[in-house]
């Protein structure tokens, strides 16, 4: 996501934080940071999957990278990240 984030928008690259946290790093962060608490109780990624709203609906994501840089955009936009 950082490299994606980096090549979309160069002149905030290095705001984005690019380095992959260890397993112990994120099970001490979690003790203070909730959105890590679930992935640092599991040790796994969890498995999700769209194969039904393919099928049963005909719905087709939008391409990670392009999802990803949207959102960057509309933070921006919107002033809920500052250049």
């Amino acid at each position: 996501m950082a490299a994606m984030l980096a090549r979309h928008l160069p002149s905030l690259a290095d705001r984005v934080p690019a380095r992959e946290l260890s397993d112990e790093e994120v099970r001490e962060a979690a003790k203070t940071e909730p959105a890590l608490r679930d992935a640092a109780l599991r040790g796994q990624i969890p498995m999700i999957s769209n194969d039904k709203a393919r099928r049963v609906l005909g719905w087709q994501p939008r391409p990670v990278e392009t999802t990803i840089t949207d959102t960057a955009d509309s933070l921006i936009k919107h002033g809920l990240v500052t250049p």
